[in-house]
């Protein structure tokens, strides 16, 4: 209690020079600062604020500064825990919630979230560049293409000769020939009649911006337990295979790429009613910063004051109708039948695959025990429930 009682007073004596410029200017310059005053007057009120916050939270719990254990803020996270969540110690209304799903596991490579899923909550973000992209093109569609339209191109009559049509080719190839001379010489050029054509649909990107500010160890450790995941869950690892053999081997270097963590992220609380949702993603880029690119400064552990994290997304799913309708908000979303990509095609199939290896698997290893219902022994010996109903007696045959 002294040592809170201590942070507080250090509190009051800084809020009371902070009262006059001199007494701002002299602790900015004496740091190294070299910014405006009144803008490092507001950032030093509010920080001041929030770790004043902080000690009453640590006083109403009877926790001194001092009894807070020194600690490596950046130690291998728990592999075990399956569940992350920031802010950790002031929960909030609405989250956005990440399940990295576990990549594919291989025998002679182990790595990293690849046995179960982990789920992250974090506070909801706000969400930049999540538009799909939705690609034309702008095509000539002069006499030729629309006469095909309309029933084919007619080579000539009985009265008109040749056709529109094939006039206008040997013209465009005259033209191409003598360098559009006889289009210049009469003032003329052709009007290429262009349409519009759809090309195509690209897969949506987008980004979310995280800013953490850690009260406690054990949001500490959980911060940089979120970063390790996200990090983990971008990269591939690799892993050995004999070339041709179609196998796993031991004795060839890691000559493969396993794939990334698919991603699948939801809201969470009143939010998921009336803001879009996502179709399953890569991750792209995790991007960290320390105290917003200015002076590192950290708690005596060294963990630094506040740090940033941006995340960037691709979606590995094509945003067609079908699939908005899955993850609309709105009301009028119609409940349409959509083809499986091949990534669910694949992972049907293996799953399938799995399940007939597995049931394989327990007929072979299914030995009867005396726990099994109206399990008999070799030696005539009746068990019912694990118990013995009937054994034949000692010495018959």
């Amino acid at each position: 209690m002294a040592s809170v009682n201590k942070f507080l007073s250090k509190l009051n004596q800084a809020s009371t020079a902070l009262k006059s410029v001199k007494g701002i200017s002299s602790k900015i310059f004496g740091t190294g600062y070299q910014t405006n005053v009144s803008t490092q007057e507001q950032d030093v009120e509010i920080e001041r604020r929030r770790l004043q916050e902080r000690a009453k939270a640590l006083k109403s719990k009877n926790i001194g500064l001092n009894m807070i254990p020194k600690y490596e803020s950046r130690k291998n996270p728990d592999l075990s825990a399956t569940e992350l969540v920031y802010p950790k110690d002031n929960l909030v209304d609405n989250y956005i919630h990440f399940t990295i799903e576990p990549r594919k596991e291989r025998h002679n490579s182990p790595s990293a979230l690849s046995s179960s899923s982990t789920e992250i909550y974090l506070y909801a973000p706000n969400v930049k560049n999540d538009a799909p992209s939705i690609s034309y093109n702008n095509v000539d569609f002069g006499n030729v293409q629309r006469d095909i339209l309309s029933g084919g191109i007619n080579i000539g009559d009985m009265d008109g000769g040749i056709s529109a049509e094939l006039r206008e080719m040997i013209t465009k190839l005259g033209n191409s020939i003598a360098l559009g001379t006889s289009n210049f010489k009469d003032d003329r050029t052709f009007n290429p009649q262009k349409e519009v054509m759809f090309e195509g649909i690209q897969f949506r990107t987008y980004d979310m911006a995280f800013q953490f500010r850690p009260n406690s160890e054990e949001e500490t450790e959980e911060i940089n337990n979120i970063i390790w995941a996200f990090k983990t869950a971008m990269l591939p690892d690799t892993f050995q295979m004999a070339q041709g053999l179609g196998k796993e081997s031991e004795e060839f270097s890691e000559n493969y790429f396993n794939l990334p963590n698919n991603i699948k992220i939801e809201w969470e609380g009143t939010i998921k009613q009336k803001i879009d949702g996502f179709l399953d993603s890569f991750i792209t880029n995790v991007s960290v910063q320390y105290n917003g690119g200015n002076k590192l400064e950290t708690f005596k552990d060294g963990m630094p004051l506040v740090v940033d994290m941006t995340l960037s997304f691709v979606e590995n799913v094509l945003m067609t109708q079908e699939n908005y309708q899955s993850i609309t908000a709105s009301s009028k979303k119609v409940k349409l039948k959509k083809s499986p990509s091949a990534r669910e095609l694949r992972d049907d199939a293996n799953a399938t695959s799995n399940e007939v290896q597995n049931k394989k698997s327990n007929i072979e290893l299914n030995i009867p025990t005396y726990l099994d219902p109206g399990y008999t022994a070799p030696d005539g010996t009746k068990f019912k429930d694990g118990k013995i109903i009937y054994q034949r007696p000692y010495g018959a045959g």
